[in-house]
């Protein structure tokens, strides 16, 4: 525990209790080296003084260069939505961490697409993780003890991105040998909310820590009048399930096996257009890690399943198609780490099913490069800190890989270095600098019609028509503490240049037609992602929390000889120049108040100049490619918890939040509807559409014990 100290006089008595506790509770193994040497130290009578502390509420902390781990505490009081906390929500809250509306389920950070970040449960990655477009969460949060962000792709040791990884970690760590201590510990919690109610179970005995969790969602039983959007009814339901089991096997291995599953279905009743559109969608992984300490070294084996699939279902008047997708990852990897040096290897095997239309009236369709596809990466990573003069410390990586289809192979080695240095640290404001550069390649995309995370965004691999994605940048990272630590001042700034980028050029007619030829609806090109990002932070006292402003850019260019209207320069479907993000905490007693305020720049988009019906089909002309660009975004959440009881053994409480509180009716995209006008020129318009309910309030009951 960060505290800063001062001495309080006080009586007697006092002083001896509270120095007989501290004499149990510091940290005596570094100062008591023989019995000869305790008695030999001088003795001195102290005055009555006690030491009193102010704690440090740090729910944000900087790990490395480019790397933040969030307490799950911040997760407990941040608001909820309709009674669940989502991790990823708050992660968004970071500055470098691009906002998402409710209908946008991707994790953009610094620019990059949703396929550049990972995000992975005990370092395993989850395909398509979104529940509800991402308004609900896809995480049990009472399953997870810590949530690490890593921005900075040059330092990562296993991930095949070319951005972040957010990790969820579930076990903890047990680096301690075994006790004979053989009590067993029994814990869990559980939370009722207005639209799911999720539990979690957690047993701690000497040598097995077990932790299952549940969450089932019910909005059709209690919401079905309110499940509409935009005038058409929505019917949806999903449910996530964890479990993760750790086994001290002696006191130098650790056995652990971990999984998750996700499931999801949902109907959209199109009203006005006579479209029904049916899907479902599934995620589930499962790991296998054995961990053993062998002196100063630690070796991990690890063995992991992740996979994903939609089924999708449309049906107009006079067809009836599915649009099935899948992504199968097989993987090992070998860790190998002492003291400042590891050694990283890893194999993966990725079985990939493109989406491809299915026309179930009888007709058949041309369906050329929507094949299964199959690929073998082998990856190596070597990573070195070193010590320099003037306090300078240097982290060296690299990775080398080769990337194997079709009898196409891609061999990579990308290099990446860091240098970090602190300066004043004896003082009450020390602070440090750091300066990363690198190179990193990525072997899968992911693209679809949408660029909002649905479900229905499917994956590809790197083949000789694709070549494997690269990303080169450089970053700068500034930090420092004011006021003897209270507050601390972050500035980031970076720019990566990408190669080998793709977009999907078609749309859902081109889903359906007599001839769909995947790779000619596929362009490639170049990006470049830039922008600088602030953020204070007050971490003492029952007031805590944050204050940033991101300036970012994400720009894409595409020259084809092909005949499309998405040639050209233009930004990105999550480039939002302008963000800036509040979040409060405060606690007093058996009451916990969150706050959290976000305002940023609208997303671009597409508008179409012209809308016609031929052969009782709809036609669009589109102008210029996000050409347009969204009304700025803005919300206001609000949480309180209100605890009954409190200790360290038992919480219950109830929780009260608002989602938007100031009712803001944010424009979340534009779409074509029939209209119900008598004046209007055409029987369809091209609209806004925003979220369903302007503000969204939740009461749930939550037990922990």
């Amino acid at each position: 525990m960060n505290s800063k100290y001062e001495f309080v006089k006080t009586n007697g008595v006092q002083t001896r209790a509270i120095l007989s506790a501290l004499f149990f509770l510091l940290p005596l193994n570094s100062y008591c080296k023989t019995t000869e040497d305790a008695d030999s130290l001088m003795q001195y009578d102290l005055d009555d003084y006690v030491v009193v502390g102010k704690k440090l509420n740090t729910y944000v902390k900087s790990n490395e260069v480019g790397s933040v781990s969030v307490d799950k505490k911040l997760i407990d009081i941040m608001p909820q939505v309709m009674g669940n906390t989502d991790p990823l929500r708050v992660m968004q809250s970071m500055p470098s961490v691009s906002v998402n509306s409710e209908y946008d389920a991707g994790f953009h950070v610094e620019g990059g697409e949703t396929s550049h970040s990972a995000i992975l449960i005990d370092k395993v990655r989850i395909y398509n993780p979104s529940h509800f477009l991402g308004l609900f969460s896809v995480f049990n949060p009472g399953h997870f003890s810590d949530i690490a962000l890593h921005k900075n792709p040059y330092v990562l040791t296993s991930s095949d991105i070319i951005g972040s990884e957010m990790n969820m970690i579930s076990l903890h760590e047990t680096k301690d040998p075994i006790s004979q201590d053989t009590t067993v510990d029994i814990g869990g919690e559980l939370t009722i909310g207005p639209m799911s109610s999720q539990g979690t179970f957690k047993l701690n005995g000497k040598r097995t820590e077990l932790i299952v969790s549940a969450r089932q969602a019910y909005l059709n039983l209690f919401y079905k009048n309110l499940l509409e959007i935009d005038g058409s009814h929505f019917n949806y339901t999903f449910g996530d399930y964890n479990v993760s089991l750790g086994v001290r096997l002696n006191d130098n291995h650790k056995l652990s096996l971990i999984g998750y599953l996700g499931r999801d279905k949902a109907a959209l009743s199109v009203n006005g257009v006579g479209n029904d559109i049916d899907v479902k969608w599934k995620n589930y992984m499962s790991l296998a890690k054995l961990e053993s300490k062998c002196g100063k070294a630690t070796i991990s084996n690890d063995i992991h399943l992740s996979h994903y699939d939609n089924d999708l279902t449309y049906k107009e008047d006079n067809l009836h198609a599915k649009l099935p997708s899948h992504i199968n990852d097989y993987g090992y990897e070998f860790k190998f780490n002492k003291r400042k040096f590891g050694l990283n290897a890893s194999v993966s095997y990725y079985d990939v099913q493109p989406q491809k239309p299915e026309i179930l009236d009888g007709r058949e369709i041309t369906t050329e490069g929507s094949d299964r596809e199959s690929g073998v990466l082998g990856t190596i990573h070597a990573y070195q800190t070193f010590f320099l003069p003037l306090d300078i410390k240097l982290k060296t990586h690299i990775r080398g890989s080769l990337y194997g289809t079709d009898a196409t192979l891609f061999p990579s080695l990308d290099p990446s270095v860091s240098f970090l240095r602190e300066f004043a640290q004896n003082s009450n404001a020390p602070f440090s600098m750091a300066f990363s550069i690198g190179q990193q390649h990525q072997h899968l995309f992911q693209t679809g019609f949408s660029n909002m995370g649905l479900p229905t965004e499917f994956w590809l691999i790197a083949n000789e028509k694709r070549k494997p994605q690269r990303m080169r940048g450089l970053g700068l990272d500034y930090e420092q503490r004011f006021y003897d630590g209270e507050y601390k001042l972050q500035i980031s700034s970076y720019y990566r240049r990408l190669a080998n980028q793709i977009e999907y050029s078609g749309d859902l007619m081109s889903l359906i037609t007599d001839e769909y030829i995947l790779d000619n609806l596929l362009l490639t090109g170049t990006g470049e992602n830039y922008g600088v990002n602030i953020m204070i932070q007050r971490v003492k006292g029952n007031l805590v929390g944050w204050i940033s402003y991101g300036y970012s850019r994400s720009m894409r260019e595409f020259n084809s000889d092909k005949d499309t209207w998405m040639t050209g320069k233009y930004p990105s479907s999550q480039d939002r120049p302008h963000q800036l993000n509040a979040v409060l905490t405060y606690k007093k007693k058996k009451w916990d108040v969150g706050a959290n305020y976000v305002f940023a720049s609208g997303k671009p988009y597409t508008a179409p100049q012209s809308i016609f019906v031929m052969e009782g089909k709809l036609l669009n002309t589109y102008g210029k490619y996000n050409g347009n660009r969204l009304p700025s975004y803005m919300r206001l959440d609000l949480s309180s918890n209100y605890y009954f009881k409190k200790t360290d053994e038992n919480t219950i409480g109830l929780n009260l939040s608002f989602y938007n509180v100031l009712m803001r009716k944010n424009v979340l995209m534009y779409r074509l509807k029939k209209t119900t006008s008598e004046n209007a020129e055409s029987d369809y318009i091209y609209g806004p559409l925003s979220f369903f309910i302007k503000m969204l309030p939740s009461l749930s009951f939550f037990v922990k014990f």
